[in-house]
């Protein structure tokens, strides 16, 4: 497993603060680990190092070359639910998988309602009911 002070070694020699084989002093070393867990604590604030990616596997046709994902195409989804403040409660999915980023529509919806979080729906599950956060209520 890689160490802070592997990290924080290799970057000083990237920058030409260390020689090969030499080691940064205690003094050094604290300092530059302080600076790492500032950039750490920065990038995080910013979700700059949150990635999240659903996988939806969907089956292909024999002989089709060519699919549409999203609304009205073959891939995306169809599902019954309710939205009350920001969470979306859905009760029944009748095609495809509920994806975090997906654009919702359908009676009632704002234009440009998206879902942005998980509740107790997976969301990397074909058919998985639950809650879910939406970003417009």
């Amino acid at each position: 497993m890689t160490m802070p002070i592997d990290i924080i070694s290799r970057s000083l020699k990237d920058i030409g603060a260390l020689e090969a084989g030499e080691t940064p002093t205690p003094d050094a070393a604290q300092d530059a680990f302080d600076l790492l867990n500032d950039m750490i604590d920065q990038l995080s604030n910013e979700s700059m190092m949150v990635f999240y990616k659903t996988e939806i596997i969907f089956p292909i046709v024999s002989g089709q070359t060519q699919y549409t994902i999203g609304p009205g195409g073959q891939i995306g989804s169809s599902f019954t639910g309710s939205i009350s403040g920001t969470t979306l409660t859905i009760t029944a999915i009748a095609s495809g998988a509920v994806a975090l980023g997906q654009t919702i529509s359908g009676t009632g919806i704002t234009a440009g309602t998206t879902i942005v979080g998980f509740g107790t729906g997976s969301g990397g599950n074909i058919n998985e009911t639950g809650t879910y956060t939406v970003n417009i209520s």
